[in-house]
């Protein structure tokens, strides 16, 4: 069952408060877990709400400098 729209808000904000710590350690492993909950975020939307959580994770990700993005150091919304 997909989760809510709130359970996947809370989520990316839990991820997003944590993805500057975890940017920053050099640790291949640190990435991998990025890469993970980001994957299991997509899995857990329905399919009205996947695009939704692609941009807000690809918004988070070029916020944190981790993909090109004009968005670098700014907050998502």
């Amino acid at each position: 069952m997909p989760k809510s729209r709130a359970e996947l808000d809370e989520a990316l904000r839990l991820l997003e408060s944590n993805l500057v710590a975890l940017a920053e350690i050099t640790d291949p492993a640190a990435h991998a877990t990025i890469e993970r909950e980001s994957a299991l975020l997509l899995q857990a939307a329905g399919p009205e709400d996947v695009e939704f959580v692609r941009q807000r994770l690809n918004c988070m990700l070029g916020s944190a400098g981790l993909i090109p993005s004009d968005n670098e150091g700014e907050p998502c919304s």
